[in-house]
């Protein structure tokens, strides 16, 4: 009975702890300068997407968020991009655009390599 319940209550602890990792790919927001114009923004967004795109697994490592020495070894390989537009606020109370690009990537194994 005392194997059974230690079993059972090693199980509930490995549980709570797994509960907090994040399932699916991993994603990050990047971010472009402010400009004046909304279509300032989003060309300046679309370019970051560009570079992105043409950025290689191992490049891209430098770029987004690696969370462990093998991952950064083996580079990155982007899964999905969006592109968003938000206004912000400068220091002088005037409105200006920025560009968010949203990353959803996955670490490649290295036999992916572009």
């Amino acid at each position: 009975m005392k194997p059974l319940i230690v079993l059972l209550i090693t199980l509930l602890f490995s549980s709570v702890a797994l509960s907090g990792l994040r399932v699916g790919t991993p994603q990050t927001n990047l971010t472009t300068a402010s400009y004046p114009t909304q279509k300032q923004a989003s060309q300046a967004g679309d370019e970051l997407i560009e570079q992105l795109e043409t950025m290689s697994p191992s490049a891209l490592q430098y770029v987004l968020p690696a969370e462990s020495a093998q991952n950064r070894r083996d580079g990155i390989e982007i899964r999905q991009l969006r592109r968003s537009v938000k206004p912000v606020s400068t220091q002088a109370g005037q409105i200006e655009f920025q560009s968010i690009v949203t990353v959803h990537y996955a670490y490649s194994t290295g036999q992916s390599a572009r």
